[in-house]
Order: structure tokens, then C-alpha cells, then sequence
């Protein structure tokens, strides 16, 4: 994910415009998420393949995953972090999110966003089946993770530059 930023004479700052293009790219193009929850007295991390849509991030869970069960005592309260890995630090970039998982029961919502889902991961399943499919194939059900707060972190920027963003 190469850097191609564009300065701002008067401060040498990247312009907003161009923040939230790099990291609505990165929420496009990015694969897996980390979602950090708590049960009142543990923390727990969990990676997830997701799949970004309508400014939410779509991932399929079995509903006994621990971090399903974490959410469902806090009213859905989640950390989350998608990054662009690298072996030079100076091309780090990253999505550090606060928000809430939320499961998607709506029929219409569920089939567009199962099926956007299957085509990014190339999974093969009858369409008019959907939903039938996850649930039978992996014991899954499908949530969305709506974040309320994001920063974008961008060490091609400057080292540590990090700013809050809106996708």
C-alpha cells in the first residue's frame, strides 16, 4: 500500500481530504480486524475477516464465540483495529476504532451484505440460500461492528501521526 501524500505548503501537513481517502482505502482493502471486548472482568482480543460496507465493518461469528458473548454484557461496547502490515515501520498504517457490534437480523440487509461478503472472500454458495449456507457451514451468524470513534494512523505521514477521522 504505497504513500503518495500530497503536502500542504503552509504547514507541511497531508489535507483532510486526503486522510480520509487513505484510511476509507484502508478500511476498503484490509482483510482482518481485531476486536477487543471485556466481560466485566477479562480482556479478550479476537481477529475476524470483515468486510466494509455503508461505514460499518460486516463479519461472520458463531454467536458462542467469546467475543460475542463479551459484547452481548456490554451492550455491545468494542474496541476494533485494522492495519496494513509491513517490515518497515515507516509504512504502518492503521484503523483504531471505538464503537458497537451489532447483530444483523434484517433479511434484506443480511442477504446484500452476505453476499458483498462472499464475493470479496470468494466463498461459492447458492445466493438464494445465503444465509442458510453460513449458518449451516461455519455455525455462523452475521454482525456488524459500527464504529463510533476512528483514528487513522499513517507512519508514512510522520512517524506516530495519528488523527481522528470519519469513514
Amino acid at each position: 500500500m504505497p504513500s503518495m501524500h500530497t503536502r500542504d505548503s503552509k504547514n507541511g501537513d497531508i489535507s483532510k481530504p486526503e486522510i480520509r481517502t487513505g484510511a476509507f482505502t484502508l478500511a476498503q482493502t484490509g482483510r482482518v480486524m481485531t476486536l477487543s471486548t471485556f466481560d466485566g472482568g477479562t480482556l479478550w482480543s479476537a481477529p475476524v475477516y470483515y468486510m466494509f460496507s455503508s461505514g460499518a465493518f460486516y463479519f461472520f461469528s458463531n454467536k458462542e464465540a467469546r467475543h460475542i458473548k463479551d459484547v452481548q454484557q456490554t451492550a455491545g461496547a468494542c474496541a476494533a483495529a485494522v492495519f496494513y502490515d509491513d517490515n518497515r515501520v515507516e509504512n504502518i498504517k492503521g484503523l483504531q476504532m471505538q464503537g458497537n457490534i451489532v447483530k444483523v437480523d434484517r433479511k434484506v440487509e443480511f442477504s446484500l451484505k452476505a453476499l458483498e461478503y462472499a464475493k470479496k472472500f470468494q466463498i461459492e454458495c447458492d445466493r438464494s440460500r445465503i444465509a442458510e449456507f453460513f449458518s449451516k457451514t461455519y455455525n455462523a451468524s452475521l454482525y456488524k461492528f459500527v464504529p463510533e470513534s476512528v483514528f487513522y494512523m499513517d507512519n508514512s505521514i510522520r512517524f506516530g501521526f495519528r488523527q481522528s477521522v470519519s469513514l
